[in-house]
Formats: C-alpha cells, sequence, structure tokens
C-alpha cells in the first residue's frame, strides 16, 4: 500500500494529474481493507495541496471523512480542509470553522498539535497581514481550549507575535513596537530572540513598511548586538536604502522624468519586460508606502502611475511573463481604487492565459469580493470610505 502511494505521491510531484488521480482511485479501491488506509490517503492529500491543487486534495479529505470517520486520522483530513479553505482565502473569517473543529475532536490526543500547525499555516499566506490575522486568532482559541497547559504558553507567545505584526500592517507603528517590546520581555529561553525581531523585520518589509523594517533592525541591533541576525539587520537596511531613495525621487518627479524618457518610445523589446515591469513596480511600492504613511492623495497618485506603467506592458508584450505580474498587480490596484470590473478583467486573463502564476490561487477570492462591490455600489462607497478613514485615522 505505501509503495502505491508513493507512486501517486511521485506523480503529483511530476505534475501527472490524471496518472495521480488515476492511482489515487486504485489506492483506495484495493487498499480499503488495510486498517492504515486512512493514514494513506490522508497523506495523498496533504501531496496535493502542498502543490496546490485544493480542489483534489479536499476530494481526498473527503474520502477519509465519509468512509473512515472514527480513524484517528480523520482529525487530520479536516485539518486539511481546513487549510484549503484558508489558502485558496474561501472565507476572511474562519472562527467558526475553528470552533467546528475544536467541537467535532475535542477528545482527540493531538487536537492542539492540529490547531497550533493551522496557526503556523495562516502565517504562511502570501496576504502576510491578513494571514497574522488569522494566525492569531487561532492561538487565541488554542489558549481558551487548553489553559494552563504548555502549548497554551507557546500559543500566546505566538499570538502576541502576530499581534505585532498584524498592527505593522495596519500602520499602527505605536501600538506595534510596543508589541514588539513585550515580544522581546516575553520571548522564552529556548527561542531565539534576534531571529524573531528579524522575521518581525522582514515581514515589514513584505508589506512594503520599509521605514518601519529599519527601525525593527535597528533594534535589532540593540537587542542582539554581533549576531548573524544583527548582520543579516544591518545588510537589509543597506539594500532598503537604495529603494528608499526612490520613494524620495519619486515625490520630487525626478524618477518620473527618467522612466517618461525610457516609456515614450518603448517598442515592447528595449528595455525588456522585467525592467519595464520593475519601473510599475517603483511606483506600486511607493504606493503603498505613501499609504501606510496617511497621504491618500499621494498613495493613488502612484498606483496610478503603475498602473500606465503595466498598461504599455500588456499592450505592448501581452504574451511576456513579466506581463502576467502586471497584470495581477494592476488587479490589486484597482480593487483598491473602486475599478472593479477592470480588476476583474485583469483576473481573468491571468487565469486563462497563465493558470500556474502565484496570483491565480486568490483569484477566485477576488473575482467573488470584486462582483460583490460592482454589484453594489454602496457597499463598495462604504469599503472605499472605510479604507479612507483607516488611513488616515492611522497614517503618521
Amino acid at each position: 500500500m505505501w509503495s502505491k502511494m508513493d507512486l501517486v505521491t511521485a506523480d503529483i510531484a511530476k505534475g501527472d494529474i490524471e496518472a495521480a488521480e488515476t492511482g489515487a482511485q486504485e489506492l483506495i479501491n484495493d487498499y480499503a481493507w488495510n486498517e492504515q488506509i486512512a493514514q494513506a490517503v490522508r497523506a495523498v492529500g496533504d501531496h496535493w495541496g502542498a502543490f496546490k491543487k485544493y480542489g483534489n486534495a479536499r476530494a481526498a479529505y473527503s474520502v477519509v471523512l465519509e468512509r473512515w470517520p472514527t480513524d484517528e486520522f480523520a482529525m487530520w483530513a479536516a485539518k486539511g480542509q481546513i487549510m484549503c479553505d484558508i489558502r485558496e482565502m474561501k472565507s476572511l473569517d474562519i472562527l467558526e470553522d475553528i470552533d467546528k473543529f475544536i467541537a467535532d475532536y475535542r477528545e482527540h490526543p493531538d487536537l492542539g498539535k492540529a490547531l497550533y500547525a493551522i496557526g503556523k499555516g495562516c502565517e504562511k499566506l502570501p496576504k502576510q497581514g491578513l494571514g497574522y490575522h488569522k494566525a492569531k486568532q487561532v492561538y487565541e482559541k488554542i489558549v481558551e481550549a487548553f489553559p494552563e497547559s504548555e502549548l497554551a504558553e507557546k500559543a500566546a507567545f505566538d499570538r502576541l507575535k502576530a499581534e505585532c505584526v498584524v498592527f505593522f500592517s495596519d500602520a499602527n507603528d505605536e501600538a506595534g513596537f510596543r508589541a514588539l517590546d513585550e515580544v522581546i520581555a516575553k520571548c522564552p529561553a529556548d527561542e531565539n530572540v534576534g531571529k524573531i525581531v528579524y522575521e518581525i523585520g522582514k515581514r515589514c518589509e513584505n508589506i512594503f513598511r520599509y521605514y518601519t523594517a529599519c527601525e525593527v533592525y535597528r533594534k535589532l541591533q540593540v537587542v542582539r548586538p554581533g549576531s548573524k541576525e544583527a548582520a543579516e539587520g544591518l545588510k537589509d537596511m543597506e539594500d532598503l536604502g537604495v529603494i528608499l531613495p526612490t520613494v524620495e525621487a519619486l515625490s520630487v518627479g525626478e524618477f518620473d522624468a527618467e522612466t517618461e524618457a525610457i516609456l515614450a518610445d518603448w517598442d515592447g523589446v528595449w528595455p525588456a519586460p522585467k525592467e519595464v515591469c520593475r519601473i510599475g513596480e517603483e511606483y506600486y511600492n511607493a504606493g503603498f508606502w505613501y499609504e501606510n504613511a496617511g497621504d491618500i492623495e499621494r498613495a493613488d497618485e502612484q498606483l496610478r502611475k503603475a498602473l500606465e506603467t503595466w498598461e504599455q506592458l500588456t499592450a505592448k508584450a501581452p504574451d511576456d511573463e513579466w506581463t502576467a505580474d502586471a497584470r495581477h498587480y494592476s488587479a490589486i490596484i484597482l480593487g483598491r481604487l473602486g475599478e472593479y470590473q477592470r480588476a476583474i478583467e485583469h483576473w481573468e486573463i491571468l487565469k486563462e492565459k497563465w493558470p500556474q502564476h502565484r496570483g491565480v490561487s486568490e483569484a477566485e477570492f477576488h473575482i467573488a469580493q470584486r462582483l460583490k462591490y460592482a454589484n453594489n455600489p454602496a457597499l463598495a462607497e462604504a469599503v472605499k470610505e472605510a479604507r479612507r478613514r483607516m488611513i488616515e485615522e492611522n497614517g503618521k
């Protein structure tokens, strides 16, 4: 049975979907009598999920839950289904699913371990501010479900780390640094506090909070002077020193003059589409930097310049791989600016032409959300106003 399972997972890894699906069905049919079959099928589901084939993963988990609901690995199959929903962003609120999961498997000896794995999975979401918000909710549930336990202590500390990232992603630096000080003060003896602080700095970089990231790295020099993490933080500050002047150049128009000269006669070949895509990314990064700083007008101005740059790319190099990135980020910007139908068009083209692009896994969720707003102007306006109010209240 295990050899058959290995063949199925090898086919999944190779991308031979038809062979993997056939092999998975044969595994279920031929070894239904084996007392470890639920474990094997659940493992197949995990492999499908690892390669982002969430529909196939759900199908495997469903077989376990329907045919062997009392097996110890049924709980892990249910956990796998929750992770598929999280990774595909099927719902912004996972608390109902978590509550049901706890109720269904309250007596399972590994329930806490499974919940903790869900929390860690949330942290890895591409939208890290949202991912850490979900992780924080899961860790709170662990503390609530297993009070006074070692797992609760660990989850409480991870909740604090997640809260720190959430504050920074919301541009609430004052609360973020208070939480960071608490993380440092409460760091367990068996944890590497330098590594934790460095990772929080990287999260800030990933959500375009460049100045905040530099402040975190400076704090790292005090917390762990001379450490490997402190050295990496200094190097990252040097790298950010290249990015930040670009933001300043954007603010006075120097970058505009340079890029306008490049794009005026661009023929779709030279400079390479990659470089044109990166010009758009500079505007994109600056737009979110201004937004995090509370400057809505400049934020929208830079985001629209990113769109204008990427429109040239989609028009003159429609099939280039860098155009896929341009469409993905254009859709994100258009959604934020309230131009929902145009955002949907970009995501539809991305799904059709580049089905393996990293943005496709989020596309269905975004399309559903944008359609909801497109069909309800009052809701769309409320969302835009909430965004503006949040930024103005939190901006520094």
